[in-house]
């Protein structure tokens, strides 16, 4: 999944890692498991690397969800894994600024709105 075609006509180039459009979503309930796990497991660096790989970056890490943001238009696109192919669901900004969930890049302007760029390619 290198690019996300937005309805608004922006194309997020998510081949760069870490994207500049994602984040990741993870619920109260499986931050605290998380959380937890991790104390636990972090009785050596060795462990606590082991533990970070399995719980947050590996195969446990299944309530944790990968989100991209559009900096054209703010829809968000949720997916259920940072590998799938398509969204689960996609929402359109109603009231505010969706640059919160942005990291700052160039690409986003100065005063908080949408970029001007018409493409992330």
């Amino acid at each position: 999944m290198p690019k996300i075609n937005c309805a608004c006509g922006f194309s997020l180039n998510i081949s760069e890692l870490p994207s500049p459009y994602g984040s990741k979503v993870i619920s109260e309930r499986d931050f605290d498991d998380i959380r937890d796990r991790l104390i636990a497991n972090s009785g050596s660096p060795e462990a606590l690397r082991k533990a970070v790989y399995e719980d947050v970056l590996g195969f446990r890490n299944r309530g944790i969800k990968q989100a991209y943001v559009c900096p054209q238009c703010w829809r968000l696109y949720l997916f259920a894994s940072a590998a799938d192919d398509q969204p689960v669901a996609v929402w359109q900004l109603e009231q505010g600024d969706g640059s919160i969930l942005l990291s700052p890049t160039p690409t986003s302007s100065k005063d908080g709105g949408p970029a001007s760029a018409q493409t992330g390619t």
